[in-house]
C-alpha cells in the first residue's frame, strides 16, 4: 500500500510539471492555462500529502492493506483501463515526441523500443479474438518505427505478406546478395533457407556474424533437411528454426520472438 501511495505521488508530481509547462506556453491570459495552473498546484499538494502520510504510516509500524477495490477489479475493467492509458500515451506523447526527435540518429533506439512496446500489446490482443475489438484504435495508430526484414532464398509469397504486418520485407535470392544487403542495411530479423544454391544459410549467418558480431541472434532458419553439422551449429548457438512448410502465421510468431529479445 505504501508503495502505491509513493507511486501516486510521483505520478502526480510529473503531471504537475506537465500542466505548468503547457500553461506557460498558453500564456497568462488564457483560461485553460489558469485551469492547468490550478490543477498543477492541486497535484503538487496531493503529492506532498501522499508522501508525508506514507512516511508517517510507515514509521507507525501498522500494517496497511491495499484497498479492496484493487483486489476486486475485474480483468475486463483492468484491460479497458490499460488500453485507454496506452492509447492516450501513444497518441498524445509518443507520436508527437517521435516526430520531433526522429531526425537525430540517437533517437533510433528510443523509437524502436517504443514500437516494440506497442507491438507487444498489439500481439497480445491479436492472439485473443474475444478482446480484439478493445484494441483496434491503438493497433491502427500511427507507427514511430518501421522494422526491416530480409528473406534469403525462395519463400512462399504468403510469408512476406504476413511479415508486412510488422515492417518492410526485402528479398535476397542467394547468400552473396544477402551479405551485401546486410552490409548496407540494418534488419531486425533475417529469415534464411538453410539449403541455398551457392552458400548455405549457415554460412550466410557465419559470414554476417564476422562483420556484425551478435547478428546471428536475429536469424531464423527455414529448413527442409538439416545435416548433423547444420543442426549442431543452430543448437549450439541457441538459434530459432522452423520446417520449410510452416504456416506463415507461425513464421511471423517466431519472428516476433526475435524482435522481443
Amino acid at each position: 500500500m505504501l508503495k502505491l501511495m509513493c507511486w501516486m505521488a510521483s505520478f502526480g508530481s510529473t503531471n504537475a510539471r506537465v500542466y505548468r509547462d503547457i500553461a506557460k506556453r498558453l500564456g497568462n491570459g488564457n483560461e485553460t492555462a489558469r485551469f492547468l495552473r490550478t490543477l498543477a498546484r492541486s497535484e503538487s499538494e496531493l503529492s506532498r500529502a501522499l508522501l508525508s502520510s506514507a512516511d508517517k504510516i510507515g514509521r507507525s509500524g501498522r500494517n496497511c492493506m491495499a484497498p479492496e477495490g484493487l483486489h476486486g477489479l475485474s480483468e475486463q475493467a483492468f484491460i479497458e483501463g490499460l488500453l485507454q492509458c496506452e492509447q492516450l500515451k501513444w497518441t498524445s506523447i509518443t507520436v508527437p515526441l517521435a516526430s520531433r526527435i526522429a531526425e537525430f540518429p540517437q533517437a533510433a533506439q528510443v523509437l524502436a523500443h517504443a514500437q516494440k512496446h506497442k507491438r507487444k500489446i498489439d500481439r497480445f490482443f491479436e492472439d485473443r479474438a474475444h478482446l480484439r475489438d478493445l484494441s483496434f484504435r491503438l493497433k491502427a495508430s500511427q507507427s514511430v518505427w518501421v522494422e526491416r526484414f530480409l528473406l534469403v532464398g525462395d519463400f512462399h509469397p504468403e510469408v512476406a505478406t504476413a511479415l508486412k504486418e510488422d515492417g518492410i520485407v526485402e528479398v535476397a535470392s542467394h547468400g552473396e546478395e544477402a551479405i551485401e544487403r546486410l552490409r548496407e542495411n540494418y534488419y531486425a530479423a533475417v529469415l534464411s533457407e538453410t539449403g541455398l544454391s551457392r552458400i548455405d544459410g549457415i554460412e550466410v549467418c557465419k559470414k554476417a556474424s564476422r562483420i556484425f558480431p551478435g547478428i546471428e541472434e536475429r536469424f531464423l532458419f527455414i529448413y527442409g533437411e538439416l545435416t548433423k553439422k547444420q543442426r549442431g551449429f543452430i543448437d549450439r548457438k541457441g538459434l530459432r528454426r522452423v520446417p520449410k512448410h510452416t504456416r506463415p502465421e507461425k513464421v511471423r510468431s517466431e519472428v516476433a520472438l526475435i524482435l522481443e529479445r
